[in-house]
């Protein structure tokens, strides 16, 4: 591939947006393409971006999601300066084709790429399209999505169904076959950012966490890292606590059984790795999109799937029980689920690449 190809990546908020940006780029880079993402400047872009590598650069712009009209109108006073920051990026760049993997910053990309002509695609992680996507829907070429089930309702013949991009190394964990007689370790994931209500009510069930002699590999929220390991301590159970995993390949190989929020990529990964899991949607997610997640895999008989709310620890209580049990746990994790892509990544760079040429 001839390394002048330039493609621009542009994504924010979670690790559910920044993991498949990543993943992306990591092949077009493969491929000699060169390639430069362009964020909103928080932390965890540079944390998982940065960290592999790759040239960041920030657009200073806010989201509209829940805003209200302060929201709105501190959105149209940064306008100007979101436009001028892209149009510098576009100018020291020149970018051959932009890709928006979601999240807010990816809108004046997407935008000032349709007007220059240059070609655009958007992914949707989720099963029901958040409002930047929505929006740029009608801007963007092409539009691929994690799930099969998403609709953009006046732009389907821009839909290409390709999967989530996920880790490579995730499909050879799914393919580590082993019997788990007696499951034992437990991964807690909370998402990139963790999750309070998780954190809270592991700190109220670690009895029998201990009763059942499990190990937890917890990912919290970061002010929650010492009460949980405190906890773990006084209970003697063999643990590790972080706010944030690097190596997330290493924890789904280590684990058993796995509760954990239910972001599209989370969803994605925990299916591809084929653990036995309990989602707890994050009950503020637009357009209840973390609970249609879950759905996906609940229904395939691989997981359960509890909201927050009233004996919110005796239903975790309860499910954990079930999930426990060598017999269930064991039909869980062998049942047949439905085919997902696995080379996500791959089809959306064949496809941009296709764009440009």
């Amino acid at each position: 591939m001839n390394s002048t190809i330039r493609v621009l990546i542009t994504a924010s908020g979670t690790g559910g947006h920044l993991m498949p940006a990543l993943a992306v780029m990591k092949e077009l880079q493969n491929r000699g393409v060169e390639v430069r993402f362009a964020g909103s400047g928080r932390p965890l872009e540079e944390e998982i971006i940065g960290g592999a590598g790759f040239h960041c650069v920030t657009i200073p712009s806010v989201g509209l999601k829940n805003k209200g009209i302060r929201g709105f109108l501190k959105f149209l006073v940064g306008i100007p300066g979101a436009f001028g920051a892209t149009s510098a990026i576009f100018q020291d760049f020149k970018p051959q084709a932009v890709v928006g993997i979601g999240g807010y910053a990816t809108f004046f990309p997407l935008l000032l790429a349709r007007l220059k002509g240059i070609p655009s695609w958007i992914h949707e992680s989720e099963i029901s399209p958040g409002l930047a996507n929505k929006v740029l829907s009608f801007i963007a070429q092409r539009i691929s999505t994690a799930f099969e089930e998403t609709v953009f309702p006046l732009c389907s013949s821009k839909i290409v169904y390709t999967g989530q991009p996920v880790r490579a190394e995730l499909s050879r964990i799914a393919g580590e076959s082993r019997k788990v007689t007696n499951p034992q370790r437990l991964l807690i994931l909370g998402g990139s950012q963790g999750a309070t209500a998780l954190d809270e009510v592991f700190l109220e069930l670690a009895p029998v966490l201990k009763k059942h002699d499990l190990q937890v590999w917890h990912q919290s929220r970061p002010m929650n890292v010492e009460r949980l390991t405190e906890r773990y301590d006084e209970l003697e159970i063999p643990h590790k606590v972080m706010s944030f995993i690097e190596h997330m390949d290493e924890a789904y190989r280590w684990s058993h059984l796995i509760v954990s929020r239910a972001g599209a990529g989370a969803v994605m990964e925990i299916g591809t790795v084929n653990r036995p899991a309990l989602f707890v949607p994050y009950p503020h997610a637009q357009g209840d999109h973390q609970a249609k997640n879950a759905a996906v895999l609940v229904g395939q008989g691989k997981a359960y799937m509890e909201r927050e709310g009233e004996k919110f620890s005796e239903r975790i209580h309860a499910a954990l029980e079930k999930l426990l049990n060598p017999e269930q746990y064991n039909k869980m994790r062998l049942r047949a689920a439905s085919a997902r892509p696995v080379d996500a990544a791959q089809k959306i760079s064949d496809e941009v690449l296709a764009l440009i040429s």
